[in-house]
């Protein structure tokens, strides 16, 4: 029980820690609901990489980073080229009250 409800909770990080410890199971309906979990995971890495995908492409530097494109509901997406996230999210703050997504 504890394998299911712990561990990280961002997409990514929360999928790699599902295919870890999803063999280490014993009891099948853990195995079960960590495998719906899973397949849940996957479906929404995927659901993003195809709407990155769709998306216009664009690889012009910002202040911000490197812009790869927008979202068709107008969000625009940037690469921040720095190991510290702090300083690229300081800038966007700067210039935006708008959400920041950091995943």
């Amino acid at each position: 029980m504890v394998k299911i409800i712990g561990g990280p909770e961002g997409l990514y990080e929360r999928e790699a820690y599902i295919e870890k410890m999803l063999p280490t199971m014993q009891s099948n309906w853990c195995k079960e609901l960590i495998q719906l979990e899973l397949a849940s995971k996957k479906q929404q890495t995927a659901q993003i990489n195809a709407t990155i995908q769709s998306m216009p492409q664009s690889t012009s530097k910002t202040s911000l980073g490197k812009s790869i494109g927008s979202l068709p509901q107008g969000a625009n997406l940037y690469v921040a080229e720095e190991e510290n996230i702090d300083s690229p999210v300081q800038r966007i703050r700067a210039l935006s009250q708008q959400a920041i997504i950091d995943v």
